[in-house]
């Protein structure tokens, strides 16, 4: 009676307030959100002790640009770059993927270009702090880019370990042309007949370079359906690098033709040096009535690699993406001077590029201790079947 008496005092009828019952499952949402809620405002206290440490050396403006730059450098990256198959001489800015994957050559070639032309580096990653870039596996093991552990600044302090290690070398020839095949099998290349030659297609990508001597590609291509047969465009295209001896007509074959096969040649007009062999300035003697000279049109982009003795082009070189390829109108003949065969002058040069240093890293050191602001940003990269922590760090000297 006395509870109903309250309720007309208050001028009507008040429900009961209903008891909360606690199930297992309604226990665990209320931990989850509380400690969800807990976390995020831990989260944030940390940043605001982070941030006032920061803004007390450099003052918010200035962290909050490094930390924007940095970022957006960090963003560059994770694109192709400009034209997407850049070379060191040809580059409008610069990224590391190809095809949303992270491409070893264009980083190695990063590498390269902030060793000799760190100003020009800065310029077209578009940042003016000293920065750097590293890779780890997800174990926090570091990722060598060639026999480098760190991309960018001088600054940085690696130990590693250095060695030499020859890129695995796929070898094909045509029955009854296998002029290469004793030199090759030297190099510890791994050879094809023709009747494994899909097999070379399909297991392409375990390959640095694959030489292929006199191929006869119209032939070899059409039992194999389109997929198969573009496996050695897309090989090119992400890194690889091709020796075509002997046919240069590859239209029928794989869709690389003189007339569409090139690269973008920059705004000065300059012409891209392909990594794969130097043959540039190589004139030729003393060549077999059946030997081929390549014809117009050539791509754009395409550096001439040897000519024969009446001005004829014979070789011609171009990069393909990631990849070169190279292409030969035959094996006979000697160069110009030295008396050297050709197939000699070949098989030195491929033994020559296909040795190359190799880093494992130990230990990454950034100049933290000295640096009067520091910011890293880290991003998830795809390499070879495998994701990768790509890293990226800037700061500002006192």
């Amino acid at each position: 009676m006395r509870q109903t008496d309250e309720r007309r005092r208050g001028g009507g009828c008040v429900p009961a307030r209903p008891v909360p019952v606690t199930t297992p499952r309604n226990k665990g949402q209320v931990w989850s959100l509380d400690y969800t809620a807990g976390f995020l405002l831990f989260l944030l206290a940390l940043l605001i002790v982070i941030g006032t440490l920061f803004r007390t050396t450099l003052g918010s403006d200035g962290f909050a640009e490094l930390a924007s730059s940095t970022d957006a450098l960090s963003e560059k990256l994770m694109g192709p770059g400009y034209p997407s198959d850049w070379r060191p001489a040809t580059a409008v800015s610069i990224g590391l993927l190809t095809d949303d994957q992270l491409s070893m050559r264009k980083a190695e070639r990063l590498g390269e270009l902030a060793e000799q032309q760190p100003a020009k580096t800065k310029n077209l990653l578009d940042t003016r702090e000293d920065y750097a870039i590293t890779f780890q596996e997800r174990n926090g093991s570091h990722v060598a880019i060639g026999d480098r552990c760190a991309l960018g600044s001088a600054d940085v302090v690696v130990q590693k370990s250095v060695g030499e290690r020859r890129e695995p070398i796929a070898y094909y020839s045509r029955t009854g042309a296998e002029a290469l095949l004793a030199e090759m099998q030297a190099l510890n290349a791994t050879t094809f007949t023709d009747d494994e030659f899909a097999m070379l297609l399909e297991n392409i990508s375990d390959y640095q370079l694959v030489v292929l001597e006199e191929p006869d590609l119209g032939s070899v291509a059409r039992p194999y359906d389109a997929e198969k047969a573009s496996a050695l465009e897309e090989y090119v295209t992400h890194g690889g690098d091709l020796l075509l001896i002997g046919d240069p007509n590859l239209s029928e074959a794989f869709s690389l033709n003189l007339t569409l096969l090139g690269s973008t040649m920059n705004a000065t007009g300059g012409i891209p040096e392909p990594d794969l062999l130097n043959l540039s300035g190589t004139v030729l003697e003393s060549l077999g009535a059946d030997d081929d000279a390549l014809g117009p049109p050539l791509p754009q982009g395409t550096s001439v690699g040897a000519t024969l003795d009446d001005g004829r082009l014979f070789a011609a070189a171009f990069p393909w993406g990631d990849g070169d390829v190279t292409f030969l109108g035959g094996l006979d003949g000697s160069v110009q001077g030295t008396g050297e065969t050709l197939a000699t002058h070949i098989v030195a040069a491929i033994a020559n590029t296909t040795i190359v240093p190799y880093a494992n890293c130990t230990n990454v050191t950034l100049p933290v201790v000295d640096a009067k602001n520091f910011v890293t940003i880290r991003r998830l990269v795809a390499f070879k079947g495998d994701i990768l922590i790509m890293s990226v760090s800037a700061w500002v000297r006192p």
